[in-house]
């Protein structure tokens, strides 16, 4: 994906709206796209972030009733406002409640992925009301067993890693799986380059093996 009029194309953006989104000239836009000119590396990898950010939380709005996106729901803060990840989270929680946190946003938690740029969409275990009072939150479940779930000092819940790994496997089509390859890059790094301690159900371990071999090749880009 390294072609900017791929970007564009793939947020579905006339030249206009994408340059007004992103900050763009809309002339020097128009440049890369002809191949007049050539944008920086750092262009395109900023832009690869701030697209797949906007793909990702575009996807997951999809698949909430259209009623989400309506006026009458409540607001949660977007991790843009914030420093660190984990604070954003935390405010979360402490407007949520009782909720452990899943799927990328466990990964948050832990540090094992940094999130992309301005994420506002939530997965989380919990009552499923609290799909239809927020915007951007997705309940995946309403209960999960204890011994799944990680506590911190400052209140913070989630999933734990081989618990999140499966939840991502199973729910594949919600996310754009970027998070649990890092996330996975990262246990590789840390566990003297295995994959050791982690366990898989059979029907999910052919989709393991193919992420854990994009995970290898993470950071090698």
């Amino acid at each position: 994906m390294r072609n900017v009029k791929t970007l564009r194309e793939m947020m579905g953006l006339n030249q206009t709206k994408f340059a007004e989104r992103y900050g763009i000239p809309r002339q020097t836009l128009i440049a890369w796209e002809s191949g007049r000119r050539d944008p920086p590396e750092y262009v395109i990898n900023m832009l690869e972030r701030l697209v797949k950010a906007d793909a990702l939380n575009r996807r997951a709005l999809s698949l909430l009733p259209s009623k989400d996106r309506g006026h009458n729901k409540k607001v949660l803060p977007t991790s843009g406002g914030y420093i660190q990840t984990r604070e954003w989270l935390t405010d979360v929680v402490n407007e949520l409640g009782n909720v452990v946190m899943a799927l990328d946003n466990a990964l948050m938690c832990d540090g094992s992925y940094l999130g992309m740029n301005n994420e506002y969409i939530v997965y989380c275990y919990g009552p499923k009301e609290l799909a239809a009072e927020y915007r951007g939150v997705v309940v995946i479940g309403e209960s999960i067993p204890e011994s799944d779930v990680v506590e911190t000092p400052d209140g913070l819940r989630y999933t734990k890693f081989n618990r999140t790994l499966i939840d991502a496997l199973a729910n594949e089509d919600l996310l754009d799986m970027q998070g649990i390859t890092e996330a996975l890059s990262n246990y590789h790094c840390k566990h003297n380059c295995t994959f050791d301690g982690l366990v898989i159900p059979p029907p999910l371990q052919e989709k393991f093996e193919q992420y854990s071999i994009w995970a290898l090749e993470y950071y090698t880009y």
